[in-house]
């Protein structure tokens, strides 16, 4: 699983966020999990940036560099990754 969120928007309380997805719930490839909005995280001083991270690092056998400073929309992929 690989998740991606904001930094330090935690202090937006949700405001500007929206689930798509309930907690346990297993996500498949190319289903919408977040939105949120960009411009209200910008006019509150927090940056765009995203953070991937791994839930189970240990399976990742190799994975494609990633471009940072480029825009990402919705269903675009991001990297490719083999797993174990």
């Amino acid at each position: 699983m690989v998740c991606l969120f904001g930094l330090g928007t935690v202090n937006l309380r949700g405001e500007g966020f929206e689930p798509y997805y309930d907690d346990g719930q297993t996500a498949k490839k190319g289903e919408l999990l977040l939105e949120f909005d960009r411009d209200l995280a910008l006019k509150n001083g927090y940056k765009d940036t995203i953070v991937i991270f791994y839930t189970q690092p240990g399976r990742v056998e190799k994975m494609s560099k990633i471009s940072a400073g480029k825009i990402v929309e919705h269903g675009q992929k991001v990297a490719d990754v083999q797993f174990k």
